[in-house]
């Protein structure tokens, strides 16, 4: 199934991208397709956050995070109701003079059940995630000013 990889330069520190990545309770605030989220566990080194997506179909899923701060966050599923796998990364590294910026890349691998529509699995590969992207750098660089 699809992997992907996109990368966005965010005019923030990777600290203050890292808060963005880690506030989990607010990303229905900017991402509209994310219809719930649930933090089952939180801690300095992961995360258990469960997530309801809808995109054609609702989606439901529930990630293991592994945190690196601020250098990045990888992730394993632990369950859902229609994708087998979906594992992945956000890295963050300093950009720009003193570190000012961050280069942030996203990397996900998917894999969705025989029964999920190759149109949910075209547009979250086409258009959601370089949107979502978008929308994480808009997040960090809003609440900077």
């Amino acid at each position: 199934m699809p992997n992907a990889k996109v990368e966005v330069v965010v005019g923030v520190p990777p600290e203050r991208f890292w808060d963005v990545l880690t506030d989990f309770e607010h990303y229905p605030e900017f991402l509209p397709e994310l219809k719930e989220i649930t933090v089952h566990a939180a801690a300095h080194d992961g995360y258990e956050v469960s997530h309801t997506v809808a995109l054609i179909k609702r989606i439901q899923y529930r990630l293991k995070f592994r945190a690196d701060p601020p250098r990045g966050l990888t992730w394993e599923l632990v369950e859902s109701n229609l994708l087998k796998k979906n594992s992945g990364a956000w890295t963050l590294r300093p950009e720009g003079a003193a570190g000012q910026s961050t280069r942030a890349t996203y990397e996900v691998d998917l894999e969705v059940g025989q029964y999920v529509p190759k149109a949910i699995v075209t547009k979250l590969i086409t258009v959601s995630l370089p949107r979502m992207l978008a929308q994480f750098k808009e997040r960090a660089e809003s609440m900077a000013r």
